[in-house]
């Protein structure tokens, strides 16, 4: 019998592990709305690696994550309070 694995380049998408939030067993992110305000989203979370981390689901690659300063903004404020990042991919691994 032969087992094969297939081996190649997976695309995921990441964000910094600083964007994630959790609350009780919820995790989500904060993302900037094309009127600037901060919408929070549920996401699902896969692999830490280098300070990033995957998101399986709930987030597009190119929106615009919020990594909160001092407080979270409040769900629908405006998104100034925080540094941007762009939702991008992980380096296989």
């Amino acid at each position: 019998a032969r087992l094969e694995i297939p081996v190649g380049v997976r695309k995921r998408l990441a964000v910094p592990e600083t964007a994630i939030l959790r609350t009780g067993q919820l995790t989500f992110v904060y993302v900037e709305e094309a009127d600037g305000s901060a919408r929070r989203r549920a996401v699902r979370i896969g692999t830490v690696r280098d300070e990033q981390v995957e998101v399986i689901s709930g987030l597009r690659a190119g929106e615009t994550v919020i990594v909160p300063v001092a407080a979270e903004p409040d769900d629908g404020s405006g998104a100034s309070a925080g540094q941007r990042h762009a939702a991008g991919q992980l380096a296989n691994g």
